[in-house]
Formats: structure tokens, sequence, C-alpha cells
């Protein structure tokens, strides 16, 4: 089957000119939680910054073989997409779209390309993602389970199934 996104998706790797998008996408995943805060702009914004930055250095320094990616449709950046590749597992560190670009197809499009690269390649795919994440309900019907979880996150797996019918 031949996606509509095959010919007008495509990643970029990030560099520090991309860091104010960066930010723009990070900070559209916790505007829901930022209006529960109750807190103003100012407070809302130094806030954003302070955990994005951190997490951004984490995560390059934990994961300083990934793929750190700009999603792009169309040349415009919609997304980002963060892909650790080891020996044996391939797993998403993260994958957000911006508001205005979500409920298209694009991170499940992504998400079964990693899939496809997964099974040939024999490896598991994992990821992990806040337990109230809506989107636990998609990753469970493109394949993936739950494995492990604490008291905020869950870690789904998809793993390739190699087993024949005769």
């Amino acid at each position: 089957m031949v996606s509509c996104f095959e010919n007008i998706l495509a990643l970029r790797k990030i560099n520090i000119k991309d860091l104010p998008f960066l930010f723009h996408v990070y900070a559209s995943t916790r505007s829901e939680e930022m209006v529960l805060a109750g807190w103003d702009t100012a407070q809302t914004k130094a806030f954003l910054h302070m955990q994005f930055n951190l997490q951004h250095t984490q995560w390059q320094q934990r994961f300083s073989q990934a793929n750190f990616d700009i999603i792009l449709l169309e040349g415009k950046s919609v997304g980002r997409f963060y892909v650790d590749r080891s020996k044996k597992e391939i797993h998403i560190i993260d994958i957000a779209i911006l508001p205005e670009f979500r409920g298209q197809g694009i991170g499940s499009y992504l998400i079964e390309e990693l899939i496809a690269e997964a099974k040939g390649k024999n490896k598991k795919l994992s990821l992990q993602v806040l337990k109230t994440n809506p989107v636990i309900g998609l990753y469970q019907r493109i394949g993936f389970r739950v494995v492990q979880e604490d008291d905020v996150y869950a870690l789904m797996e998809n793993v390739p199934d190699f087993s024949f019918d005769t």
C-alpha cells in the first residue's frame, strides 16, 4: 500500500537554529497541562523553557547516537521525531506534532515505517508514554502492548511476530 505521505514527508536532522521551533513543538504538547497550573504567561513560558532545555540536554546526552529529526511536510516543519537504534532495539524517544497537523496520520505513518524497519531487522520497537495520553489507544491499534508501567508512564513494545501458519 502506498501512503499519501510517501512523497511529501521527510525528516531532517535538527541543528542549533531549530531550537525555537523545537521549543514551540514541546510547548504545544504541554498546553492543556499549563492551563491547569493557573500561572500567568511569563511564569508558564519560563517553566516550559526550563523543562524543554532540561529534556533536550538530557536526551542529547543519554541518546548520543540517536536520530533527532524535524518532521517536514511538503518542506514545512511540523514536528519532531527522535529515534534511538541499538543492536537489538529501535526506541522511539519522542514523536510530537504541532496541533494543527495532528490527526492527519503523520505520526502513524512514521511509526508504521519503524515497525516495518524493526520487523525487517528482527528488532523490537519500543516507546514510553504518559499513561494518561490518549495516543495509547493508537499505539495499541497498531500493535504495541504495555510491557511495564509505573505510576506515570507505560513502556510499550511492538515485537515482530515471526510465526508461520502451516
